[in-house]
């Protein structure tokens, strides 16, 4: 029954909260394993193991995107560390994958939406080049992160930069 594997898990799991590697979030009823034990974790996976893994997180962490309406911001805020971290481990491989490219619009919505537009930019041309590679060249998918560079680019402050980008799009 899920009581008793919430139990055993908060058994298992208690004498690593002990050295505060494992900590219970009882709020999001959810544990937060320390940088360290997730970067120990990584290391000792192979290759395929850790591509599936990634895969998983990437998944995960698209599912959980509440859309980007405004009172959806606390969530996406949230989400933020989480994106960078995948991010982060995405570099280190060559994955291609439509979740992925997901992400980084998801990522770039929101922080275009605080105003980070240059922490935006990279991650709409990530998504642009994935969903070229995925979709071809004329999809309304790829037409819509142009749409999103596009916004980005109006709203750029700095009058050069403006006309750079636009050459470029």
């Amino acid at each position: 029954d899920a009581d008793e594997a919430q139990l055993a898990i908060g058994e298992l799991l208690e004498t690593l909260s002990q050295y505060s590697l494992v900590s219970w979030n009882s709020e999001s009823d959810s544990y937060s394993l320390h940088r360290l034990v997730q970067s120990v974790i990584r290391d000792d996976l192979e290759a395929e193991a850790k591509g599936a893994w990634l895969e998983r997180a990437i998944s995960a962490l698209e599912k959980a995107y509440p859309g980007d309406a405004f009172d959806q911001w606390p969530i996406c805020a949230e989400l933020v560390s989480h994106w960078l971290c995948i991010f982060e481990q995405v570099e280190q491989t060559a994955l291609c994958l439509k979740d992925l490219g997901d992400l980084y619009i998801q990522a770039g919505i929101y922080l275009h939406a605080q105003g980070l537009t240059s922490e935006a930019e990279p991650l709409y041309k990530k998504s642009l080049a994935m969903r070229k590679r995925l979709l071809g060249e004329n999809h309304p998918n790829v037409a819509q992160i142009l749409n999103n560079l596009a916004m980005l680019y109006i709203n750029t402050p700095d009058k050069i930069k403006r006309q750079e980008h636009r050459v470029h799009i």
